[in-house]
């Protein structure tokens, strides 16, 4: 074999070699981490339901997302015609303004159901109006207004809590089973409960089984209960009042303004209590025991 020939035979030889190297080579796609991130989603109509709308927005929203409205519905009213809001992931609704936007259960139905121990949910900026749990689903006949249930974690900041009722507790906010109730800057005002037979616990507020209160420079004005807690029916709860104003509530028989049923945590501090009633006639507005944080506490 010449020198040419056998160099050859090898550029040859090696060529092969190479080909059938470079054809192992395999390209892979590679899974890659959800890079998912929270969202901003509009509401733009005024329906019940349909595109668009509140109640679309949050069946469509992940948890971490928010929902803003858009300013075309400032001064408009959102009624639920086909039954309460539920939310069970973390969400934030954030209205434009107490005055501006109004969320109506029409007195047909609860407003809004939060419930689920992994459920964060924060509500400003909204009126909450004309709910009622004479027929709502979940919780029964608890939460006129607003349930928050099962561990559930809910802020109300900046909004109006009114004119909604229940038939055994919580006329305007029932808060239930381990959850946590941050209320901030916030009206409880003219809410009611009563079976029409002289039951009803907790006008504006009733929080019962192990759960959490903390409210913050708030008012609770005019709320009925028809047995107790005219304003606050609290039991099995930590509950801290600051800077509240607590005024014209009534009860039929105990806690024209707070029922604190034994053993229970309130304490009260930089707050004012006035004209609260029990069959029109002054009562002391705290019925059970609490605890006074000082200040200009007017018990």
């Amino acid at each position: 074999m010449t020198l040419f020939s056998w160099l050859r035979n090898r550029s040859a030889t090696s060529a092969r070699q190479q080909r059938v190297t470079a054809a192992r080579f395999r390209p892979q796609l590679e899974a890659l981490e959800d890079r998912w991130l929270p969202s901003t989603l509009t509401v733009i109509s005024a329906a019940d339901s349909g595109p668009g709308s509140l109640r679309a927005d949050i069946a469509a929203a992940h948890s971490g997302d928010t929902i803003v409205f858009a300013p075309s519905l400032n001064g408009k009213t959102i009624t639920l015609t086909s039954g309460q809001l539920d939310i069970n992931k973390g969400l934030t609704i954030q209205g434009p303004g107490a005055g501006q936007l109004t969320i109506s259960g029409g007195n047909t139905s609860r407003v809004f159901e939060v419930f689920g121990p992994s459920t964060n949910v924060t509500l400003s900026g909204l009126t909450i109006t004309q709910g009622s749990s004479w027929n709502s689903s979940g919780y029964l006949r608890d939460g006129g207004g607003i349930v928050n249930a099962n561990g559930s974690t809910l802020t109300i900041e900046n909004c109006i809590v009114s004119n909604n009722h229940a038939a055994y507790e919580g006329g305007g906010i029932a808060n239930l089973f381990h959850a946590t109730l941050k209320i901030i800057d916030s009206t409880l005002l003219g809410n009611s409960v009563s079976d029409g037979m002289g039951d009803g616990m907790g006008g504006g507020l009733y929080s019962v089984g192990g759960c959490t209160v903390t409210m913050q420079n708030c008012t609770v004005s005019d709320n009925s209960g028809a047995y107790e807690g005219g304003g606050l029916w609290l039991g099995g709860t930590t509950t801290t009042m600051t800077g509240c104003t607590v005024s014209g509530n009534s009860a039929g028989t105990r806690g024209c303004g707070i029922y604190s049923a034994t053993p229970d945590t309130l304490t009260v501090t930089d707050s004012v209590f006035s004209d609260n009633t029990i069959g029109n006639l002054p009562y002391p507005p705290i019925y059970g025991p609490w605890v006074n944080g000082g200040g200009n506490t007017g018990v």
